[in-house]
């Protein structure tokens, strides 16, 4: 079964703490057999904002492809600013980088956590004509 697992972080050499509660059953999924991919989109950090916050620093730093104890990550970049969810659609800005991406058809897609990225998952898996599922901790 090919998963797309959507999800707001993930851990990676200059954020370990990221997300690292998704790391724990992506790596569980995958020993199971599952054919899963993280999909972590990570907003756009130039150099400028790298430069002045450490916050990020860390988006700017993160690895956009890699493969961690079999589990394939890609963290597409797209267009955000300070207090997104607040101020703004970051969905839309998702739901575009990952469209970019170009994936092959899944037979799901899981968006794990709630506005954003659940959101952009639910749209991204109506674009495929696939079932969606979404997962709230909390």
């Amino acid at each position: 079964m090919k998963i797309y697992w959507i999800v707001s972080n993930y851990p990676h050499l200059h954020d370990v703490q990221a997300g690292i509660f998704y790391r724990i059953f992506a790596e569980e999924l995958v020993k199971a057999g599952v054919d899963l991919t993280i999909i972590a989109p990570t907003p756009y950090a130039g150099a400028v904002l790298a430069a002045i916050s450490p916050t990020w620093k860390k988006y700017h730093l993160s690895p956009e492809k890699e493969e961690v104890n079999g589990v394939k990550i890609i963290r597409p970049r797209y267009f955000t600013h300070p207090q997104e969810a607040y101020r703004g659609i970051p969905h839309r800005f998702i739901l575009r980088a990952i469209k970019k991406l170009n994936l092959a058809k899944p037979d799901l897609i899981h968006g794990f956590g709630a506005y954003p990225v659940s959101y952009a998952a639910v749209e991204f898996a109506a674009h495929f004509d696939v079932p969606a599922v979404t997962t709230f901790i909390g």
